[in-house]
């Protein structure tokens, strides 16, 4: 009986040290590198990262200065600028897809804008944008994220 375990329990391990044996081939550098670039294509925002965004707001002259009146401005909504840079190895994006949200003084959104930046962001590239905005009046602060992007295969 202790010699017919003995020789199970031998012959399971002989099964389970065959079985954890990798066969596989190494994969070429070929076949990494397009996995790689399969990898960027389906995750452009993991690759793609926004820095130093800032807005400011803008104002028009409505009326020239004259001898008894001075000029006259009012606003005319912000202008939002920032880089996008793009981390990707092999992909390069295009029309980049952005959501910027407008909060109050308590930090609740008030208002959300999508604009699509029709640029194209070679891999360990940056590019500078700008957009024309018109937050609400009673907006205190703002954010900004990127929510997609276009690959040249979409």
């Amino acid at each position: 009986m202790k010699t017919s375990l003995l020789w199970s329990s031998l012959v399971l391990l002989l099964i389970f040290t065959i079985s954890s044996c990798s066969t596989e081939r190494p994969k070429s550098p070929e076949e990494i590198r397009a996995a790689l670039r399969t990898e960027e294509l389906l995750n452009p925002t993991v690759y793609l990262q926004d820095s130093a965004v800032t807005m400011s707001p803008q104002r028009k002259k409505i009326r020239e200065a004259s001898l008894f009146r001075s000029a006259k401005y009012e606003d005319d909504g912000a202008l939002l600028k920032g880089t996008i840079k793009n981390e990707a190895a092999l992909a390069t994006y295009k029309d980049v897809i952005v959501n910027v949200y407008y909060y109050s003084k308590t930090e609740s959104v008030i208002k959300e804008e999508q604009y699509v930046l029709y640029e194209y962001i070679k891999p360990y590239s940056s590019k500078s944008f700008s957009l024309k905005v018109y937050p609400p009046d009673i907006s205190t602060s703002f954010g900004f994220e990127i929510t997609g992007a276009m690959t040249e295969f979409n």
